[in-house]
């Protein structure tokens, strides 16, 4: 388990099926992040697609675009124009 997992209670095992890093969610992890709408800065596109499946799959929403819905950021790198904006 990763320690992203570890702390939202989600068991995390990796799958050559879907390519490497790719983390299949067990039910008990299902809604630990119902209260958040995620949002990302400087990922690079399959990270972005990846972490969006997993915020879904524990009951949350990605959005592309920084707006007042918008919870949690995680950004790469200090700088960017959403990290600018959210700070």
């Amino acid at each position: 388990t990763t320690s992203l997992a570890r702390s939202v209670g989600v068991g995390c095992t990796l799958s050559s099926a879907r390519g490497p890093g790719w983390c299949l969610m067990l039910a008990e992890g299902a809604g630990a992040l119902r209260d958040v709408v995620l949002c990302t800065t400087g990922l690079p596109g399959a990270d972005k697609s990846r972490c969006s499946a997993i915020v879904k799959a524990l009951g949350g929403r990605y959005s592309g675009d920084l707006t007042r819905e918008v919870t949690h950021l995680v950004a790469t790198e200090w700088g960017s124009p959403k990290y600018k904006k959210a700070v």
